[in-house]
């Protein structure tokens, strides 16, 4: 989480949800612009939250960034916006995939507003 929060800087707030539950209960009482997902949680797959995110009143783009390639799974691709691979993923195409789902916060963005991203997921490790 601490690599992802580097990257990111003043532009965006990001909620670190390091377990199923932590991050159930975040999604439940905020909302985000966008979710970072891990699929490796102490508690479960990251995966079972994609229903939960579904079912928001107002769902946020999915980002899956994980250790493991989850492209080749059709309910997966079907949920998420973009599913990267930690170890294949630079920090620059991260930002820049969570920018251009963003764009509609362009504007809130310019007048001072930060984005808010939960990721849910365990230590990261550093990546390219």
């Amino acid at each position: 989480m601490h690599i992802v929060a580097a990257q990111f800087g003043s532009l965006a707030e990001i909620i670190a949800a390091r377990t199923l539950s932590t991050a159930k209960d975040e999604l439940a009482t905020r909302t985000f612009d966008v979710v970072i997902l891990d699929l490796g949680l102490p508690d479960g797959s990251g995966l079972e939250l994609l229903p939960v995110i579904q079912g928001l009143e107002h769902p946020p783009p999915v980002v899956v960034f994980s250790a493991s390639d989850t492209a080749t799974r059709v309910d997966v691709q079907q949920a998420v916006a973009a599913s990267l691979v930690k170890s294949r993923t630079s920090n620059e195409r991260l930002l820049q995939i969570v920018r251009e789902l963003t764009q509609p916060t362009q504007a809130a963005e310019a007048a001072g507003a930060r984005r808010q991203l939960v990721t849910a997921g365990r230590e990261e490790q550093e990546i390219a």
